[in-house]
This record gives structure tokens, C-alpha cells and sequence, in this order.
């Protein structure tokens, strides 16, 4: 892999909760690290219940390790106005370089 292949901009954020001045607080965007990835889109399927077959969007997302930055599952990635939730965190067995990430669309985008 190189820099080169890194060519997309993504964001990472956690959804926190900050005070609204009345005793109770808002849910926000925590955005903590945006950098440039290499992104590739997958579909999954599976099949439901009632043997409906459904499709699921799944991305890819390769980003340069860095160690200041602690992605974890359950946190969202933000790419071209899509959330997306991780599910799976791979960092690369051999150079410790890069972090091979998955993620779901999530209903926030609803």
C-alpha cells in the first residue's frame, strides 16, 4: 500500500452529550481525528426469517495507524455525507502501519 492508494477524506467521531443549561443534556458529534483513507465499498447479504434476502452496505476503510488515535468499535466514520458504524478493527499483522477498519450505514442517516 501507499500514500497514494490513501485518497479519501474521512471523519471519526463518538456521539457524546453536552449540559443545555436546563439540568439535562444534548447528544453532539465528538468528531476526534479526520484523515485520508483508502475506501472501498461492499455488499453483504443476508438472508432474514421469512427467507427474505437482505443487502447491507458495508464499507472498507484502510487509514495509517497512528498511535494518539484510539478508534474503537462502536464509534462512526463519517465519508461523502454518510455515517457509518464500526464493527471490526483489523490492524495490520505484519508493518503495524495501517488499521483495516469495517463499517456498516447506520440510521443516522435517516
Amino acid at each position: 500500500m501507499t500514500t497514494r492508494d490513501l485518497n479519501q477524506q474521512v471523519s471519526f467521531y463518538r456521539l457524546g452529550n453536552t449540559p443545555d443549561n436546563y439540568g439535562g443534556s444534548i447528544p453532539m458529534e465528538d468528531e476526534y481525528w479526520t484523515t485520508h483513507a483508502k475506501v472501498e465499498q461492499k455488499t453483504s447479504r443476508k438472508e432474514n426469517e421469512a427467507g427474505e434476502t437482505e443487502y447491507k452496505q458495508g464499507f472498507e476503510i484502510t487509514v495509517r495507524y497512528r498511535r494518539d488515535k484510539a478508534v474503537l468499535v462502536g464509534d462512526f466514520v463519517k465519508y461523502r455525507g454518510q455515517d457509518l458504524v464500526i464493527y471490526y478493527i483489523n490492524p495490520d499483522r505484519i508493518f503495524k502501519d495501517y488499521l483495516q477498519i469495517k463499517g456498516v450505514l447506520t440510521s443516522l442517516n435517516t
